[in-house]
């Protein structure tokens, strides 16, 4: 547990992504149903990286870290992967931050941290702009893909020429101070579902469907059913379907759980996005939108870029939005813990909030460097920006 056992994560999600890498300048570029099973290991070991954040003397420092390893996500995205890298060093930042104020002129080993994860998120930008500027790089001419080893594993050898490796993680950034033992924060969330246990009604239960019902008012009761059946019926209910799909104008994006790749690229003005009951997940809208309406989504992020109309949140739990370019108007409804990030060109936004707590808007500094700056907004307000 602690910070270390975190940094260990990130290593392996890495060397996941290095694996990776190395299939891909072997490979020639697979079908998309097939990629979701090559990317398992990197995305299994970046949400293991999530699951060791705990609350203690160093959560900024977990809690950046967890927000910073969305940037090995580049390799899902095309065809502009570089600007996807370049926006988690100022997700990291946000925390990396607040280490910096903490411990700087006390203690330079955490100021290290900072500086070499920053560092290696520019480095890996870098990597990605001269060698996977449109998106992975495969070789027309190699086999068929194979499934990468589990991250778990020993280092790879270096990979040859086209392309090389991304640079790796640097040992600086893991500070020497040992990380207290607390208690895990998301441990107990999602612990099931609480309507498992209902009996279900049957049609000849209903005095509508059964005409021998209709003058008692008393429903008979049924033999007790073996064992087997009790636990079958117990079962909880399927869950829905996750989808992303455009209907006429409007995407749908829902029932996704731990998904932190999901991309809509193809989109003009004239179209809307619904995001709907998804569950740490990340989801990025490239291009410009009419609307976007975030409803009952939980740990889950919204990166997007122009906004025509109006961004809503309703019903969401620890949710994080980015903007990257325009936005006129964002509304927050029942949204408990958000984040909003404002780019250079939303700083005009009103934002407008309803029976929402915790809710922080983070913009940036006067110049380059400057420290990001975090208003809180009150418990229900109008605010512009």
């Amino acid at each position: 547990a602690g910070l270390s056992a975190q940094l260990d994560c990130f290593a392996k999600a890495f060397r996941a992504q290095r694996d990776f890498l190395e299939m891909a300048s072997k490979s020639k570029k697979p079908a998309l149903t097939k990629l979701p099973s090559l990317l398992k290991p990197l995305q299994t070991a970046m949400a293991e990286v999530d699951a060791k954040v705990q609350r203690g003397d160093f959560f900024d420092h977990q809690k950046g870290l967890a927000e910073g390893t969305g940037c090995l996500g580049w390799v899902t995205i095309e065809p502009a992967p570089v600007p996807y890298v370049s926006e988690f060093s100022g997700a990291f930042l946000f925390y990396g931050n607040k280490v910096l104020r903490q411990y700087k002129g006390k203690d330079d080993r955490h100021v290290t941290y900072v500086t070499a994860f920053k560092d290696m998120i520019t480095a890996l930008g870098a990597y990605v702009k001269e060698h996977h500027r449109t998106g992975v790089t495969w070789n027309p001419k190699g086999g068929e893909p194979a499934t990468p080893r589990a991250a778990g594993g020993p280092p790879p050898p270096a990979a040859g020429p086209p392309p090389p490796g991304p640079p790796p993680p640097t040992s600086a950034a893991k500070p020497a101070v040992a990380a207290p033992d607390t208690s895990a924060l998301f441990a107990s969330i999602n612990a099931g579902n609480v309507t498992s246990g209902l009996k279900k009604v049957s049609d000849d239960m209903k005095t509508h469907k059964n005409p021998n019902l209709r003058g008692t008012g008393v429903v008979p009761a049924k033999k007790a059913a073996p064992a087997a059946t009790s636990a079958a019926k117990a079962a909880p209910a399927a869950k829905k379907p996750s989808r992303t799909e455009l209907e006429g104008k409007k995407w749908w994006i829902e029932n996704y759980s731990g998904n932190k790749e999901l991309v809509i690229s193809d989109t003009n003005g004239k179209q809307s996005v619904f995001i709907s009951n998804c569950d740490n997940c990340v989801i990025q809208i490239q291009g410009k939108i009419n609307q976007i309406t975030m409803e009952r989504c939980n740990k889950s992020g919204l990166v997007f870029e122009s906004v025509v109309s109006c961004v809503e949140a309703v019903n969401c739990k620890r949710i994080q939005l980015q903007c990257t370019g325009q936005m006129p108007s964002l509304s927050l409804d029942r949204v408990e813990d958000g984040q909003v990030y404002l780019g250079k060109e939303s700083l005009d936004a009103v934002i407008t909030t309803s029976l929402s707590s915790d809710i922080n808007v983070v913009i940036p500094g006067k110049d380059e460097n400057s420290d990001m700056v975090e208003t809180p907004i009150p418990y229900r307000s109008e605010e512009r920006r």
